[in-house]
């Protein structure tokens, strides 16, 4: 995910303090992430099955919930980049994870996530396009999605107005946060899984 500059953001609102709350959980989580290159298989297939399962919950969470101030591409975007990322590790034979809880989060902490992400993907496709593995190569179908621009201006422009304090500031960067640990979760069963495949498969 692509950090914004600090310098554009206007003090006490909403998406600076999502950002700064959520700072230490986002570097620890890309840390972990770049162990292993995309551009190799183990590292997509771990990335893959991860983001799937995650964005997968985050999906079912969203599923009618029905607030009228979120976005209502919300839980079609989540669906879609989960749809996706098991097209491409169904192209490589390869599992997805078993499904994890719903995430229940409010809207906002999702669209946090969910944009951002597209963002992050930018630099990640740049790696992921110069894999040596023709197979790799054609797991296409994650990274040929739209980049969500669009979708990550209209969240900023609507966090930049709402305060850092209050209820519903407090809700969301908590949820947030724990959308960044659901990704850890992920992260984990698909570490797990890698050392149960067998060997020469990943």
């Amino acid at each position: 995910m692509t950090r914004p500059d600090p310098a554009a953001l206007p003090e006490d609102s909403l998406r600076q303090r999502l950002r700064r709350d959520t700072r230490g959980a986002h570097e620890a989580f890309d840390v972990r992430l770049s162990a292993r290159p995309i551009d190799t298989r183990p590292g997509f297939i771990r990335f893959a099955q991860s983001h799937e399962a995650a964005f997968s919950s985050l999906a079912r969470g969203l599923a009618g919930q029905g607030d009228e101030a979120a976005e209502p591409d919300l839980q079609d975007l989540a669906a879609d980049l989960a749809g996706r990322l098991g097209r491409d590790l169904r192209s490589l034979s390869v599992p997805a994870l078993s499904p994890l809880p719903p995430a229940r989060v409010d809207p906002l902490a999702a669209g946090y996530i969910l944009h951002g992400s597209r963002l992050g993907t930018k630099m990640l496709r740049r790696s992921w396009a110069e894999t040596a593995d023709p197979d790799l190569a054609r797991a296409d179908a994650y990274f040929s999605a739209d980049a969500g621009i669009e979708g990550w201006r209209a969240f900023c422009d609507r966090t930049d107005d709402m305060p850092a304090s209050g209820p519903r500031a407090d809700c969301v960067v908590r949820d947030a946060a724990a959308l960044f640990a659901l990704f850890e979760t992920a992260l984990d069963a698909a570490d797990r899984a890698a050392e149960t495949r067998p060997e020469g498969t990943a």
